[in-house]
């Protein structure tokens, strides 16, 4: 049988998409709406607090979900139904029949019929992506905006303090990272729409601008410390470029061979966070270093074919963990493009900002 003559998975996903509204009531999911989410209590465990279970109903992520406080859990439509119903994430056929029965769709329906309802799949999906496609470059111009009317000079600023307090002195560098500005007054949120922050500068692996990281700052009896962190933009593959390393040049004019090679020119250090990947460039300024924002995002980094040796400067997580996993499909994925990777964590605490501390 021809696939004109029967609904396709993708095409599933596409129609239960653009009725979220009503799954989420078929599903018999209790929450509240937020925005463009419907937060819900998550009917696979004792859920006794909003929050965690999100899923999107309505803008250009509609039918995606997540659950953030189980780690991994997430995905479309489709795998929400096998999710809340079913259990069973790895075989879904349970979840097509369910799915097929709510759309109304099933082996009585004429070829006609057929071929509206795969019309109308197609008609969402490409509506989707031109939604989605108008969301990045909007939030992309947006981050931009941000990052540059920020004070590029960040001595003397909070965001200076902010590092101090960390133990983190960036005069020892005798310069501070192009990647990092102050913005005195960035937008948190309507009941405060200004308040201070570290902003870095995203850049794709060409050096393009991305997303904006915003690390909002509060002032707490005169030492200015960490409020909360967000991202503006979509930043997957994306990193932070903190440090260049004896080269003091970016990795593209190292590439083109207009650079000389140093001895350290092929190894790059890639942390997590902006502090942890600055504690390192203050320890070792040799080193380009580069910060990939989350462990989940660093499988995503495409290493620059100068870069012969990474190191990962992990934080010390629980073994198995979803973070530690995290660093592990890097190492595999940073080996896969054909560099050496080691796996380095500090001694004590969590990260190598907290030995530093110490």
């Amino acid at each position: 049988m021809g696939t004109e003559n029967r609904i396709e998975i993708p095409e599933i996903v596409h129609l239960l998409s653009s009725k979220m509204d009503y799954l989420v009531v078929a599903l018999g999911l209790q929450g509240r709406y937020e925005n463009n989410d419907f937060v819900a209590y998550n009917p696979t465990r004792n859920d006794t607090h909003l929050g965690s279970f999100r899923i999107c109903v309505k803008g250009p992520k509609c039918g995606t979900w997540k659950e953030f406080a189980g780690g991994e859990a997430g995905g479309d439509a489709l795998e929400l139904i096998n999710y809340c119903l079913f259990g069973n994430r790895q075989n879904k056929a349970e979840a097509i029949k369910w799915a097929k029965v709510f759309l109304g769709i099933d082996n009585t329906l004429k070829p006609g019929e057929l071929k509206m309802i795969k019309q109308e799949a197609r008609d969402y999906k490409e509506k989707a992506a031109e939604a989605d496609k108008e969301r990045r470059e909007k939030s992309r111009k947006m981050a931009e905006r941000i990052f540059l009317s920020a004070e590029p000079n960040i001595a003397g600023t909070p965001v200076e303090e902010y590092l101090l307090n960390r133990g983190i002195d960036l005069r020892e560098l005798g310069k501070h990272p192009k990647s990092l500005r102050y913005a005195p007054k960035c937008w948190f949120s309507p009941e405060e729409p200004e308040v201070p922050a570290m902003v870095a500068c995203i850049n794709a692996p060409d050096g393009s601008f991305m997303a904006v990281h915003r690390t909002f700052l509060q002032n707490d009896k005169g030492l200015w410390i960490k409020r909360k962190k967000r991202v503006l933009g979509d930043c997957a593959g994306g990193v932070i470029r903190l440090w260049r390393g004896d080269t003091n040049a970016p990795v593209s004019r190292l590439e083109a061979g207009m650079v000389k090679e140093t001895e350290n020119s092929g190894l790059l250090i890639i942390s997590e966070g902006i502090e942890n990947g600055l504690s390192v460039a203050v320890a070792c300024p040799e080193y380009r270093v580069w910060a990939s924002i989350s462990s989940s995002n660093m499988a995503n980094v495409k290493i620059p074919g100068c870069i012969d040796t990474v190191i990962i400067a992990a934080d010390n997580d629980e073994p198995d963990s979803p973070a530690d996993r995290g660093i592990m499909k890097a190492a595999e994925e940073f080996e896969r493009q054909g560099v050496i990777v080691k796996i380095a964590h500090s001694p004590s605490g969590k990260d190598f900002n907290d030995q530093l501390k110490a």
